[in-house]
């Protein structure tokens, strides 16, 4: 089985909040703000992140590392976009 694509993760993401998806998100950077939203909500609202990595395509904690390390990234490109 292959792992899930982006539309797919988003969209399985927003079930397990109950969020209605959005209009598909125009650049990596707005894809990245979407999916770190829907993580922290689920993450709030009680997930666990084992059913997060579950919809993710991976384990729970390899979900977490993944989204530390999304959140990174996409911190450095705000920045980057902010100094432009």
């Amino acid at each position: 089985m292959s792992p899930p694509g982006p539309e797919q993760v988003d969209a399985a993401l927003a079930a397990l909040t109950g969020t209605v998806s959005e209009a598909k998100p125009s650049s990596d950077l707005e894809r990245n703000l979407v999916r770190l939203r829907l993580v922290a909500e689920a993450a709030n609202r009680g997930v666990p992140w084992s059913r997060i990595g579950l919809v993710m395509g991976c384990s729970g904690k390899e979900a977490k590392r993944q989204m530390k390390q999304l959140a990174r990234h996409t911190q450095r490109q705000l920045l980057l976009a902010k100094d432009r």
